[in-house]
């Protein structure tokens, strides 16, 4: 693994109309990555790592471009009428809305969280275990 966050930039498409945003810059909408996937795409010649996941019950894609590329891109984005951006606070304010887990992501001190309660969000499997422990395990 290696960090690359001083060569990439996060962009953020939330909404109902994010997959069709997006699809306009591709060759076929069927490009448009889904919920759970990662994918490398183009937009506009600039290349994107893209990953899909709701937020709630509305589409969500993190873009991650070179910075030299980010202003370039956003500025593009918000050419659609339906795009507009928000703000840190508005966009924290909307996730937690629609991720019940945020706040306890985002404390300052440790938290407890019941059993139950991870595993409606999905963080820990009904067998047992979290996810991500198989692949902590096998290099520890």
């Amino acid at each position: 693994v290696e960090d690359v966050s001083s060569s990439l930039h996060p962009l953020l498409l939330w909404g109902p109309q994010a997959p069709v945003v997006l699809a306009d810059y591709l060759v076929s909408a069927d490009l448009v990555p889904e919920v759970g996937q990662v994918a490398s795409l183009e937009l506009d010649r600039i290349t994107c790592l893209m990953a899909a996941a709701p937020v709630g019950e509305q589409p969500c894609y993190l873009l991650l471009v070179p910075p030299r590329a980010a202003r370039v891109l956003w500025r593009s984005f918000l050419s659609f009428p339906v795009v507009s951006p928000v703000g840190h606070v508005a966009l924290f304010q909307a996730g937690r809305a629609a991720l019940a887990w945020l706040d306890a992501v985002l404390a300052q001190e440790a938290v407890e969280l019941a059993y139950e309660e991870l595993l409606l969000h999905g963080l820990v499997r009904a067998e047992g275990g979290y996810v991500g422990e198989r692949g902590l395990t096998a290099q520890g």
